[in-house]
């Protein structure tokens, strides 16, 4: 749900999407899950930050944050603990250098 919600945006003329996250679950192993993802559309890489006790914001070109959609594409039979991390390697063009990593988790 949340990857086709981020492919619409990527691909529309609005500037900004925010996704309510589930929060009444126990993130163990990680530290914080979260309340609010804000996306934004900016120039180049999508570089992810943190604000606000658990919220997050992703800004970056419409081309990237269609890249971001992709890790929350998970089979519709995952089963809990499912993830995938998203974080920036030497060589990567789509994601900041300065962004924060993130382990996306079905819950």
């Amino acid at each position: 749900m949340i990857s086709l919600m981020l492919l619409n945006f990527a691909g529309s003329s609005a500037t900004s999407l925010v996704v309510e996250g589930e929060t009444d679950f126990d993130p163990e192993p990680y530290d914080t899950r979260l309340k609010r993802m804000i996306i934004a559309k900016a120039e180049g890489p999508v570089k992810v930050s943190l604000f606000n006790a658990g919220q997050l914001l992703a800004e970056g070109s419409g081309d990237n944050l269609s890249k971001l959609a992709s890790f929350f594409d998970f089979p519709l039979n995952s089963q809990r603990g499912h993830h995938a991390h998203y974080e920036y390697y030497e060589g990567n063009e789509w994601i900041a250098a300065d962004s924060v990593p993130l382990v996306i988790c079905v819950s």
